[in-house]
């Protein structure tokens, strides 16, 4: 499937579609002639960030209070070495007298002051 343009006010309109229950994520895709990845990336991005979601350029900035959700609900799960909750977590901890480990063990971090 080529890569199709969406506007900004297309992509509301189809994640509204789908958040009513007015249409599958299928049938969006096809709709717009996009990719079902394309559509459910848009709605997790409307569900994180709202209709800033697609007009912001570059990296999305998610909000700390949204990390820390994030990694609440996924601090159970077996994650893998480079997944974002993991790097998230690791920002938070890094004033922690404690590291996490590639394996989500923690260690005790040795004190740079001797």
């Amino acid at each position: 499937m080529s890569k199709r343009k969406v506007s900004v006010a297309d992509k509301i309109y189809a994640v509204n579609l789908y958040l009513d229950g007015k249409e599958s994520q299928r049938r969006i895709a096809d709709m717009f002639d996009v990719s079902l990845a394309s559509v459910q990336q848009w709605i997790r991005n409307y569900e994180s960030m709202g209709a800033n979601a697609f007009t912001l350029k570059g990296n999305k900035k998610y909000s700390k209070e949204l990390k820390q959700q994030k990694q609440a609900k996924l601090s159970l799960l077996p994650l893998s070495k480079n997944c974002r909750a993991q790097r998230w977590e690791k920002g938070f901890n890094c004033s922690s007298p404690y590291h996490v480990n590639r394996d989500l063990s923690y260690t005790k971090r040795e004190s740079s002051l001797s």
